[in-house]
């Protein structure tokens, strides 16, 4: 086996090369270095290292080194000479790739496709890659303080599934002690093995990490200490709540089949709650309900405790963006299983128990505020359509009768019912910006990433007509996941003017977690950056104009954000 490298260093320096080879029991069979004769000019030089023996070699350690000053490598490849005394290239990554790394970190490394530079901070650094021989047995080698922990990356298969071929009767056997385990009395192993399967799923494949500071280390060390301690199912849930706020993923949920209401199972008070400037006050009522609280209302208390301290009480357990964890939290005090109570106290003293029997999917609109027909005419001018009442047939049927008017307000504050966006084959843009992210994780701790950004693909067949109005979009931290797609695109595009709060900062496809005792994770598995390739995740689209609601105006029952979308239209068409 023939290491070969073309190497220069600044003034003073040494370039040096490490080839060593491990037997499968990580026992070092031979090691050879150039350290005796290293690499000490300015210009590029070409040098070779030689193991002769590789009959039992398992794994491979290429290591690259400059001493006293910067050095830098290139043409760096792996031979090995076949029975015919042919000498053939082992694939090595690029310098650009993960697998390469530094010690003691990489902030020494200036990293090209086709060389990499040790910048010489300190005495002495060191480059590493492990070289992965696919035809012995491919896997990551990963060290760990003391030890090391070999972890495969890939599997085998035939035409039958993965090898070795499973036996049937072992496989039902462990099924069944699944079962057992989760039909069981809750355990501090299940809360550990838990919490030990949630940390990995993140730490190896969440793919926003990259633009979060996570200190993955602590935030192990501490999710393993609070389930150690979880002695309750009740209390586990707050574990796994409190471990996954880190991820600020709006998406983000915990499933169990008996602990935590369904949809369909989810019921709240007669009253619809929302944050006004920080203040939590009564949005609406339903007709059913009959104590002495108007629209307006301040809430001063929740179950004996001041708002402000139960908010953030409840906000230290929720994921997502600071403006989404708002309407989680609003879910949070006002849902629960059928007939629990939440008890309330209003500025003007008044204290009342409040039932939670009124459907949550029933009256699904009600608890969002979604209360305008699906389309209307708002003026003489101007069109309105809600996305979330609206499918693409109509939007087709629509479009005739949109431009009879000068504008049009599409009100995007909730998810929209088309989710294919039909509404965009009626604008002559084509999305071409690279976005909508596709991750391969070729190694553990999201190492070796490969990630390929694409276009929009639905709809790239434009309709016969196009749109002739000028458009506003509405949006608020209801806007979410496909709706905020919609919303990307028109900002990016210029499509509409935004006007409202910033949407939630949640896009992309869910992935779905199982985990013992009948719990299961949902989360964002699909990266989404914003079109100009800026961050989106738990920042959102911003409007162009923002929206400031008042208690007043919850009070004359007036919808700020389509009063200003009016507003706004008007001043321009008029110009």
């Amino acid at each position: 086996m023939k290491l070969n490298y073309v190497a220069k260093v600044s003034t003073n320096g040494k370039a040096i090369a490490l080839l060593k080879v491990f037997d499968a029991n990580n026992k070092s069979i031979q090691s050879v270095t150039s350290s005796n004769n290293a690499i000490t000019s300015d210009q590029w030089k070409h040098q070779s290292l030689l193991v002769e023996d590789v009959t039992n070699v398992h794994e491979i350690l290429i290591g690259l080194f400059a001493e006293g000053s910067d050095g830098s490598f290139k043409d760096v490849t792996l031979q090995v000479q076949n029975e015919n005394g042919v000498w053939e290239n082992i694939s090595l990554p690029n310098f650009d790739d993960n697998l390469w790394f530094a010690e003691p970190k990489d902030d020494y490394l200036v990293r090209e496709n086709n060389s990499i530079t040790l910048k010489t901070i300190i005495p002495a650094k060191q480059l590493h890659n492990t070289v992965i021989d696919s035809l012995i047995k491919p896997h990551a080698y990963l060290k760990l303080h003391n030890a090391f922990a070999i972890i495969p990356t890939i599997v085998y298969a035939n035409e039958k599934g993965t090898l070795p071929e499973t036996n049937p009767t072992n496989l039902q056997h462990f099924i069944n002690e699944m079962e057992a385990s989760n039909s069981g009395s809750f355990t501090k192993e299940t809360s550990l093995t838990n919490a030990i399967i949630l940390w990995n799923a993140f730490r190896h494949f969440y793919v926003y990490q990259e633009d979060l500071n996570i200190k993955w280390d602590a935030l192990l060390h501490q999710l393993l200490k609070d389930a150690y301690h979880a002695h309750t199912i009740e209390n586990h849930i707050l574990v796994l709540e409190k471990f996954l706020t880190h991820f600020k993923d709006g998406h983000i949920r915990i499933n169990h089949n008996t602990l935590i209401p369904s949809y369909e199972n989810t019921y709240c008070t007669p009253i619809n709650f929302a944050f006004v400037n920080n203040t939590l006050v009564v949005k609406d009522t339903k007709d059913t309900f009959k104590g002495n609280i108007k629209k307006g209302t301040i809430i001063t208390e929740i179950n004996n405790t001041p708002t402000h301290v139960f908010v953030d009480s409840v906000s230290q357990y929720v994921s997502g963006s600071e403006q989404f964890k708002r309407v989680k939290v609003l879910r949070r005090i006002n849902e629960g299983k059928l007939n629990s109570t939440l008890k309330i106290k209003t500025n003007d003293d008044i204290e009342i128990q409040l039932l939670r029997n009124t459907s949550y999917k029933e009256n699904e609109d009600f608890y969002k505020s979604n209360l305008h027909e699906k389309h209307k005419e708002v003026t003489k001018d101007i069109y309105y359509i809600n996305l979330s009442k609206i499918d693409d047939q109509e939007i087709d049927a629509l479009i005739p009768t949109i431009n009879q008017y000068r504008g049009l307000i599409i009100d995007n504050r909730n998810y929209p019912k088309d989710t294919r966006h039909r509404l965009f084959s009626y604008f002559t843009v084509n999305d071409t910006a690279k976005w909508l992210g596709n991750t391969v994780v070729l190694n553990p701790d999201y190492k070796g990433v490969k990630q390929t950004f694409n276009s929009y693909a639905l709809n790239k067949k434009k309709a016969n007509i196009m749109l002739t109005t000028k458009n506003v979009m509405l949006i608020n931290e209801n806007t979410i996941s496909n709706g905020e797609l919609l919303a990307q695109l028109f900002k990016h595009y210029h499509l509409a003017t935004i006007i409202g709060k910033p949407s939630a900062g949640t896009n992309g496809n869910i992935n779905d977690l199982k985990l013992l005792h009948n719990f299961s994770i949902i989360f964002t598995g699909l990266k989404v950056q914003n079109p100009n390739e800026t961050v989106f995740h738990a920042v959102g689209v911003y409007p162009d104009i923002e929206v400031y609601e008042t208690v007043n105006d919850i009070k004359n029952n007036k919808d700020v954000y389509l009063q200003d979308g009016i507003e706004f239209l008007n001043n321009t068409l008029n110009k």
